[in-house]
């Protein structure tokens, strides 16, 4: 990936909120807001800075597992081509 200097400032200057009415607190973490992002979105954590500048109150980034695990057989998405 391309590294560009002063990415991480432009998203945080467009995207991050920061108000103390968001803030909560869930046994015992606090977060910054409640939205997040789920795990599996970024499998291999390439993009977590990024993803953390948006402005995101918790990123899941996954587990351990002790051997590769295979994915899901199918794409969960499908694009209906007849009605574009």
């Amino acid at each position: 990936m391309m590294k560009i200097p002063g990415k991480r400032w432009v998203f945080e200057s467009i995207y991050k909120v920061e108000d103390k009415r968001l803030e909560k607190e869930l046994f015992g973490l606090k977060f910054p807001n409640p939205v997040g992002l789920a795990a599996g979105f970024d499998k291999q954590a390439s993009f977590y800075n990024e993803f953390s500048a948006l402005g995101f109150g918790f990123i899941e980034i996954g587990t351990i597992t002790p051997k590769p695990q295979d994915g899901n057989p199918e794409c969960f998405v499908y694009r209906k081509t007849k009605d574009l």
